[in-house]
């Protein structure tokens, strides 16, 4: 439990009034973070007008501790207006909103996007605790007991805005989602935020006088205008296609995409598929907005393609019957405004829908199956589960009661409340992954006529989906008439290397892209 005793900080560090936060988190008896923050408000008024804030991770090794440092700025009305943060890794990121929740994303990895979403009341690091601080003050005197409220937060290392439910009893504010407990001060006691894990502990320290003098470097340096204010307007500008996403959402459609119209004369559509568990706060998987799909979007718009960002609502009475037909419906109504060719490209879960509907699609479509499972979502979740646990070094589990566990695990996950993030933000994807939950390549494969095309891509440093995944696809095209060709991708995770600050989309999309020409120059010279 931590109490917050309020320490001003010297005149000279700030014109208004200013209020210091370093909290020390322990997992288990030993420290894993330290958080510690500088707010200012004006003289007038108890909303913040600035948050400064630095968390820092332990350190595992030697060269291995991690740090973040960051800049809120918020409006009269206590809602975020401007958010910049850089790593001790040398990556920035930088958000300017508008008082309608439209949102520019700028980032040393790429050019701005324009994302549209609901009004932002913080900006959530990770393990920023007076961020989160903030947020229960300005709840906790906005409800009566008994009630509760969902404020829209930003999580930027996820690039995603999530609503974050706040319940009040008696002078008691409690987040279920995060495992926090906040009392208000009162009569006898004082302010504290708290865990509720078992094991786990907050605690509020001094500021040492070297903190704070680091404390005000960071807040020159972030709060310049030159780096808060002049967020550029997108390179990409997606707000007509947004329009017309949302536009699809209001007729109850299961799902919606984002076209990014091909830069010249367009080829065709590449429709992508992203995975599970991925909702910006309208409900739906991102789309221009995901840093990971991002890069995507922008490459083959550039090579000449139509691209169609493929958004899932997150509704969990949505079947999986009714997913595949709308997006069915959305391909085809895409389809007829590109040119002639149509690739479907498949992330993950998203790869298992991509070779579920090719064979409804005339005619068939060139397929792209990137990091997708082989043996069904069963197999590959458990087995996900349990490396975490045990780690890569162990990748099959010889314990049957362990088994037993991580399958009653599964089954609460595809089935059970969704009583933890995890499960609420997979939620829409219940249907979809219980519908592949035991199906894989040999089942679909064996529905598609002979002659289709597939490019398997799989990097053997996958975390998530087992790289063999990618012969077992091989395998079954054989098997089937199905021409697969397979990109392996060396050293890279999950998700290519694409969220990494020093990624390189060309040297793991052009291949991609060569792929699809030869296809191209095939078919041409077959015609």
């Amino acid at each position: 439990m931590s109490d917050l005793n309020h320490r001003p900080l010297p005149e000279q560090a700030a014109p208004g009034q200013v209020e210091e936060f370093r909290f020390e988190l322990d997992l288990n008896g030993a420290n894993v973070a330290t958080s510690f923050a500088w707010c200012e408000r004006g003289p007038d008024t108890p909303l913040p007008l600035a948050l400064v804030a630095c968390t820092i991770g332990t350190a595992r090794s030697p060269g291995q501790a991690s740090s973040s440092s960051s800049v809120t700025r918020f409006g009269a009305e206590g809602t975020v207006m401007g958010f910049r943060s850089e790593t001790s890794d040398g990556r920035t990121l930088a958000y300017r909103f508008d008082a309608l929740g439209r949102r520019w994303l700028t980032t040393d990895s790429g050019e701005p996007v324009l994302i549209d979403g609901p009004v932002v009341h913080a900006v959530i690091e990770h393990n920023n605790f007076a961020a989160l601080l903030l947020l229960m003050r300005h709840a906790v005197q906005r409800l009566r007991p008994g009630d509760g409220t969902t404020y829209a937060v930003l999580i930027p290392e996820l690039n995603r805005t999530l609503g974050l439910r706040l319940e009040k009893e008696a002078d008691t504010l409690t987040c279920p989602a995060l495992g926090l407990r906040y009392r208000w001060p009162g009569p006898g006691q004082s302010e504290c935020l708290e865990l509720m894990a078992q094991g786990a502990s907050l605690s509020l320290k001094p500021l040492a006088g070297d903190d704070r003098t680091q404390m005000m470097r960071w807040r020159d340096r972030l709060c310049a205008p030159a780096t808060v204010d002049a967020v550029a307007e997108p390179g990409i500008r997606f707000r007509d296609e947004l329009a017309d996403a949302d536009a699809l959402l209001a007729t109850g459609a299961p799902l919606t995409g984002l076209r990014t119209p091909a830069q010249g004369r367009s080829r065709g559509l590449f429709v992508l598929i992203g995975g599970s568990g991925e909702y910006d706060a309208r409900g739906f998987t991102r789309l221009g907005e995901n840093l990971g799909y991002l890069p995507w979007i922008r490459f083959f718009s550039r090579e000449g393609y139509d691209v169609l960002s493929v958004a899932r609502r997150s509704d969990a009475s949505v079947t999986h019957l009714d997913h595949r037909r709308a997006l069915l419906a959305l391909i085809e109504r895409h389809r007829a405004k590109s040119g002639p060719a149509l690739v479907i490209a498949g992330h993950s879960l998203g790869g298992l829908v991509a070779a579920d509907i090719a064979p409804a699609l005339h005619p068939l479509p060139v397929v792209i199956l990137a990091a997708c499972p082989a043996r069904g979502l069963r197999k590959t979740i458990l087995r996900q589960a349990f490396c975490q646990v045990a780690g890569p070094r162990e990748p099959q589990m010889r314990d049957r009661a362990a088994w037993r566990s991580q399958a009653d695990h599964y089954e609460r996950f595809i089935s059970g409340p969704a009583d933890s993030p995890a499960i609420a933000l997979r939620q829409a994807d219940r249907a979809l992954i219980r519908a592949f939950s035991d199906v894989g390549a040999a089942e679909l494969l064996r529905r598609w006529p002979t002659g289709g095309r597939v490019l398997v891509m799989h990097a053997d440093a996958d975390e998530k989906v087992d790289f063999r995944d990618a012969g077992r696809w091989i395998g079954a095209a054989a098997r089937n008439g199905v021409k697969a060709d397979l990109l392996p991708v060396p050293g890279k995770d999950h998700v290519f290397g694409l969220m990494d600050a020093a990624a390189d989309p060309e040297a793991v999309l052009a291949p991609v892209a060569a792929f699809l020409r030869t296809l191209a120059s095939d078919e041409g010279r077959s015609s």
